[in-house]
C-alpha cells in the first residue's frame, strides 16, 4: 500500500488537507490558533475564498524556525518509491519538504 495524495486547500480561516480519493473527512488546521480538527469533507462548501495550493503527499506538522517568527505548516510536496521490503512495507524518499 502506497502513500495517498492529498489536496492542500487554503481559506481565510483554515488550511484543509483532503484526500484525492473518495473520503468523507478532511484535516483542518486553523490559521489563527494552529489547532488541528477533523471535519466532514462537505464542510468545505461553507468556507470563504477556498484556493487549492496544490497536491501534497503528507503533513509533517508545524515548525517554529525562530522564536520571533510564526509557526510554519510543513508539507511533503514530492515523494518517490525507493524500496519494497520483504514484509510488504514500503520505504519512501521525500526529496521535497516545503514549509
Amino acid at each position: 500500500m502506497g502513500a495517498i495524495m492529498m489536496e492542500l486547500i487554503s481559506t481565510d480561516d483554515h488550511y484543509i488537507l483532503h484526500q484525492l480519493v473518495q473520503c468523507e473527512h478532511a484535516l483542518w488546521i486553523c490559521r489563527h490558533t494552529g489547532t488541528f480538527s477533523v471535519h466532514a469533507s462537505w464542510d468545505l462548501a461553507q468556507e470563504s475564498n477556498p484556493e487549492c495550493l496544490g497536491a501534497t503527499w503528507g503533513l509533517v506538522g508545524k515548525l517554529k524556525i525562530h522564536p520571533q517568527m510564526e509557526d510554519q505548516l510543513v508539507v511533503i510536496r514530492e515523494c518517490e518509491r525507493i524500496l519494497d521490503l520483504p514484509d510488504a512495507s514500503l520505504t519512501t524518499n521525500y526529496p521535497v519538504v516545503q514549509g
